[in-house]
């Protein structure tokens, strides 16, 4: 008897581990580790103000390499439009934004952290807004390294977080302040506040707006920019303090992540679909 006792109860504990869905599927905690580049999206005020979700980009190495063709790509329609209202895509009370961070303890002595496949401790993956399309937005400037320390220890609180969360059906991940208010306190909208109405400091130190707010059109973009808090151990290597552009994510009314490639390669496929496209209506007209 104290056999099967002790058996019953292991069948228990094992079974109180795994989370079920309502469907009956077991449910998965959100991907993330450490060094890929979040976005996180927020409401001001109105539905969903109390609600954070994120969404896995993938590795900020990866991405620097390969730009839009290493970014995790999705749809998550069906999270926007139950977390947020049907109203979403026009909604100008919702934003949205990525960062990524490896390390960001120090990078001299006595704490030397060497630099991970060519990104320096302290290195930071952050986005601004770009307006009327990708690639617009403006450099990211003014960084020291103990400021981009800073934000990434500011950071890390969240990077704690986002594994716990469990994940959507589309893999999303939804961070709710009444079920969560622990883990809140790392979110999106606690690391991003608004003051005024406008865009305060981003994780404690990065000014002048990292979020994009939809009601843009079509496609609401951000851009996002590599930031080095030096050149040492840098490859590739850039300006120290200031953003390099790495890749444009753009979200669309049908709920679509996209990458698009650097700008002028972007520019240079759209002319040449636009030319493409020219060449089969003369096509068509020559033939008619």
């Amino acid at each position: 008897m104290k056999s099967i006792t002790h058996k019953l109860r292991i069948a228990a504990l094992a079974a109180g581990t795994l989370a079920v869905t309502a469907s009956g599927a077991l449910a998965q905690n959100f991907s993330f580790t450490n060094g890929d580049i979040v976005l996180g999206i927020q409401a001001t005020s109105g539905t969903g103000a109390s609600k954070n979700l994120f969404w896995n980009l993938g590795s900020s190495v990866a991405i620097r390499n390969g730009g839009a063709s290493a970014v995790n790509t999705g749809n998550i329609f069906a999270d926007l439009n139950d977390t947020f209202g049907a109203n979403w895509f026009t909604r100008t009370d919702l934003w949205f934004g990525a960062i990524g961070n490896l390390n960001f303890t120090s990078g001299g002595s006595p704490t030397f952290t060497p630099p991970v496949d060519g990104d320096p401790s302290r290195t930071v993956y952050l986005s601004r807004a770009s307006a009327g399309g990708a690639g617009n937005a403006s450099q990211i400037t003014g960084y020291t390294s103990s400021a981009l320390g800073t934000g990434g220890n500011n950071f890390s609180g969240m990077e704690a977080v986002l594994p716990t969360l469990t994940a959507t059906a589309s893999g999303a991940g939804i961070l709710d302040q009444n079920v969560n208010p622990t883990g809140w306190n790392n979110g999106w909208s606690i690391r991003n506040p608004f003051v005024g109405g406008g865009q305060a400091a981003a994780f404690g130190v990065f000014t002048g707006g990292i979020q994009q707010s939809f009601g843009q059109g079509d496609t609401a973009f951000i851009d996002i920019q590599r930031i080095l808090p030096s050149t040492n151990g840098a490859s590739p290597t850039g300006p120290v303090g200031s953003g390099t552009y790495i890749t444009s994510i753009g979200i669309d009314s049908a709920g679509n992540i996209t990458a698009v490639p650097e700008p002028s390669t972007y520019a240079l496929l759209t002319l040449a679909a636009a030319g493409l496209g020219a060449h089969i209506l003369r096509r068509r007209r020559k033939n008619s």
